[in-house]
């Protein structure tokens, strides 16, 4: 029982003192005595409870080892908000946006502390529960004596990141506010442990800190709202917030005057109560179309401080944006060939070396570069807003699959672009070139496709654009036309898009022509193409265009790649494939198992050659005759590979 639930028994047990009173005079004396005596027993008891509970109560203010929440000037809190609009509340409190980042509880904490002990890249980690209280026993990281072995600390997880896909887990590091990440994380897909940088598109390393200071300086910017990341030495780190997560007033705004002017039902507003707008709160839905994304680009963009005054207010007292105003006024949007204090070749990390931006997270950057938004004008114009919604009827949709992309009801279908280019709802197949029912014939899949990467998936691009063999040849971004036929080449797509649009064909080499363009990239690309194409082969559209018996002999090559996380993809999808469902491999294992998997993997997909046979050559795809791999071809691919150290910035 909590303190409210026995405050709850006391008041109800105050109403029933008259009718105590009364069966004393009903009753004689003795009874109501006794009644008398129950009810002051029962409310000594509530008195000592609440003196325990109220003792046992750490205030929020008085944690002086991580982050608290304590609210900026004018914000209110969703506890506030939630009073009046409890649908809307109902329906933030369903999504991942919410759950950002959490104080560590068993409400928040999704991996498993069932004692269990796991051993990663040599490091031995021990996680417990202690009550409500989670816990890490690992080698010291601060242990820098080659000659000896790390002493064992036992750290408390403090806070949580993430819950969508997988989740961070921070500690205090001793030193203010200041914390340290758990160098391992929960893959929640998995449903298992792996390292940290395991999940992240990166170069892999062994070196393992403790990252300190990271979520202070970097996660607190988009994770939270309100933020004050009281950046003062690297030693002095008093990092304060309205609230962990994405709260109300993240896209709101401060909301205190608003509380204020309607907190008493019968005083006259003229505000929204009079159906004008209210100027005491941000209502992005109210702004133009360009405000209202704003809004939702102060995190989803590639941003950096406007000017060294505003950088150091950030450094103390968060960022000055406010939704209802322009980014511009205060950040500066990170651009390939704008200048900014960023370097160019740091922005390679977000971007394709076109602008286009290469990562999840990023979608407001990749839409401000999409003609829809550059040159559509009103209602047309493209907006965040245009797709999707934030606080759809939680009556009438299941919040659990909204959650997942916050979508408005049919925008995974032709009616996201149909709202606005109602020129084609009656011509769909003329302008496709495909089947009315078929996936070529989804608009997304040919403007929107998935070549932007981001926690071991790929997303829609952002970037609304048309496919161009042109482009793929000068980025190395994949086109729509060879993501979805991965078993065609560039010059197939080239002469397609020549017939039916009237594109100029480009120069091609002999390989480019002729080869599988899903093969050279999986082969030869860099490590963030492998990841694509990993994940293109595991796409139910592609594998059901292009066929999939092919597909095993890439997928197996890419069970030993360098890259952690282009070994997981390539994992996944293999599993999607015929004769692959039960294949089990650790992508994080060392090289000699690694080499086993993929060996295991090839073994299954030579045992089916006769399955194959009957097709005849593909020499788009290296096969022969007899359903086997030209394996010289492979490995003069794999001897091209772009080995480039790879670090996208998810």
């Amino acid at each position: 029982m909590d303190l409210e639930g026995a405050a709850l028994i006391w008041l109800l047990g105050l109403a029933f003192f008259p009718l105590i009173a009364v069966m004393k005079r009903r009753s004689g004396r003795r009874v109501g005595l006794l009644l008398l005596a129950t009810w002051l027993g029962g409310s000594a008891v509530f008195g000592i409870f609440a003196l325990k509970q109220r003792a046992s109560v750490v205030r929020e203010k008085e944690v002086e080892h991580r982050p608290i929440q304590d609210p900026k000037e004018g914000f209110v809190t969703s506890q506030t908000c939630r009073s009046c609009h409890p649908g809307e509340y109902h329906s933030w409190h369903s999504s991942y946006h919410r759950r950002m980042t959490q104080v560590a509880s068993t409400e928040s904490v999704i991996g498993n502390f069932d004692n269990h002990s796991v051993t990663l890249e040599g490091r031995d980690y021990r996680l417990t529960r202690d009550g409500d209280e989670f816990w890490v026993e690992l080698d010291d990281l601060d242990h820098d004596d080659k000659f000896t072995p790390p002493p064992r600390v036992r750290r408390r997880i403090e806070l949580t990141t993430g819950s969508h896909h997988m989740q961070i887990y921070w500690l205090a590091s001793g030193v203010s506010r200041k914390l340290d990440m758990m160098p391992i994380l929960w893959l929640k897909e998995a449903k298992r442990w792996v390292p940290r940088r395991s999940v992240f598109l990166m170069p892999h390393s062994e070196e393992l800190s403790y990252e300190r200071g990271r979520w202070n300086r970097t996660c607190i910017i988009c994770h939270t709202t309100g933020e004050r990341p009281g950046l003062h030495t690297d030693r002095n780190m008093d990092s304060r917030v309205t609230e962990f997560g994405i709260a109300c007033e993240a896209c709101h705004g401060p909301s205190e005057e608003h509380v204020r002017r309607h907190q008493f039902p019968n005083q006259r507003y003229t505000g929204r109560l009079d159906g004008e707008d209210d100027p005491s709160v941000a209502n992005p839905l109210e702004f133009s179309s360009e405000l209202s994304s704003q809004a939702c680009g102060q995190c989803h963009a590639v941003l950096e401080q406007a000017d060294v005054l505003s950088y150091e207010h950030w450094l103390k007292e968060g960022k000055l944006f406010t939704p209802g105003s322009r980014l511009s006024d205060t950040l500066t949007t990170i651009e390939v060939g704008k200048p900014t204090r960023t370097k160019e070749e740091d922005k390679l990390g977000w971007f394709w070396n076109d602008g286009k931006v290469r990562v999840s997270g990023r979608e407001y950057s990749g839409m401000i570069e999409s003609p829809c938004y550059k040159h559509g004008i009103g209602e047309r114009r493209l907006g965040c807003f245009s797709c999707h919604e934030l606080h759809p009827d939680s009556n009438a949709r299941d919040l659990t699959e909204w959650a997942d992309d916050q979508l408005k009801p049919g925008m995974r279908s032709n009616a996201a672009c149909l709202q606005c280019h109602r020129e084609y709802e009656g011509r769909l197949v003329e302008h496709t070139k495909h089947a009315v029912d078929s996936s070529g014939s989804l608009c997304l899949n040919c403007h929107m496709p998935y070549t932007s990467y981001g926690l071991l998936t790929a997303i829609r691009s952002h970037s609304i654009s048309s496919p161009s063999v042109t482009e793929s040849l000068e980025t190395g971004r994949p086109n729509a036309c060879n993501q979805c036929h991965l078993d065609e080449s560039l010059g197939w797509a080239a002469k397609a898009l020549s017939d039916w649009h009237g594109q100029e064909e480009p120069q091609l080499s002999g390989e480019q022509d002729s080869v599988a363009a899903s093969l050279l990239w999986a082969m030869k690309g860099d490590a963030g193409q492998r990841a694509l194409m990993a994940w293109s082969m595991g796409w139910k559209p592609a594998r059901e265009t292009s066929g999939e018996d092919w597909m095993g002999r890439s997928l197996a090559e890419l069970l030993d790649d360098p890259y952690a996380a282009v070994r997981y993809i390539a994992g996944r999808s293999l599993k999607r494939l015929p004769g692959y469902g039960g294949f089990e491999f650790d992508y994080v294992a060392g090289g000699e198992q690694l080499a086993q998997a993929k060996a295991r993997a090839l073994g299954i997909w030579t045992a089916a050659a006769k399955e194959r046979a009957g097709r005849g050559d593909r020499p788009a795809l290296l096969l022969n005759a007899e359903g086997l791999a030209d394996e010289a071809q492979f490995r003069e691919l794999l001897k091209k590979r772009d080995n480039r150290p790879v670090f996208l910035r998810e």
